[in-house]
C-alpha cells in the first residue's frame, strides 16, 4: 500500500514536471533513447499547444497586426533561424532526460537517489530553454519599433485571456 502510494506520488510529480513546452522531437519518440518508446500521450505535441506555440513564426503571423516592414520580416526570420536549432536541441536533450526519468519511476523499487540525480540534470535544461526563450524575444523586440512592442503586448494580453478561459 506504502509503495503504491509512494509510485502516485512520483507519478504525479513526472507528470507536473513533463507538462512544459518541451517538443517532442521525431514523431514521438525522443532522440537517441535507447528505448525508443513513443512518448505517453499527454506528452505528444505539447510544443504545439497554446503555452508558447511555435515560438518561431507568431510574429511573422501577426505581421499584418504589428504592420512589420520587409526588412524587420527579414530580421525577424534570421534571428528565429539562429534560435530555432537551438532551441530545438535543448528540447531533445529535455525530452530524453524526461522519458529516462519516467523509466525510473516505472522501476519495480523506485530509487530517489536516481529520481534526484536525474531531476538535477532536468531543471538546468529547462531554465536553458527558458533563457533562450527570453534571449530570443529580447532579439525580436529590439527590430521593432515602440508601436508595434506595444501592439504585441495587447496581442500577447488578449491572448492569455483567451487561453485562461479554456483551462
Amino acid at each position: 500500500m506504502k509503495l503504491t502510494s509512494i509510485n502516485s506520488a512520483l507519478l504525479a510529480v513526472f507528470v507536473s514536471f513533463s507538462t512544459t513546452h518541451a517538443t517532442p522531437p521525431h514523431e514521438g519518440r525522443p532522440k537517441g533513447h535507447a528505448n525508443s518508446k513513443p512518448l505517453p500521450i499527454y506528452r505528444q505535441g505539447v510544443m504545439n499547444s497554446h503555452h508558447g506555440g511555435n515560438l518561431f513564426s507568431d510574429f511573422l503571423r501577426m505581421r499584418k497586426e504589428l504592420t512589420l516592414t520587409g526588412e524587420q520580416i527579414k530580421e525577424l526570420k534570421s534571428i528565429n533561424r539562429q534560435y530555432r536549432d537551438k532551441i530545438e536541441s535543448a528540447h531533445d536533450d529535455l525530452e530524453e532526460n524526461l522519458m529516462e526519468l519516467h523509466d525510473i519511476l516505472q522501476e519495480k523499487e523506485i530509487n530517489l537517489g536516481k529520481v534526484r540525480k536525474k531531476l538535477e540534470k532536468i531543471s538546468p535544461l529547462r531554465i536553458d530553454i527558458l533563457i533562450l526563450k527570453i534571449d530570443h524575444r529580447l532579439k525580436v523586440e529590439k527590430v521593432l519599433t515602440e508601436e508595434q512592442k506595444a501592439a504585441l503586448k495587447k496581442l500577447n494580453e488578449r491572448h492569455r485571456k483567451r487561453q485562461a478561459r479554456h483551462r
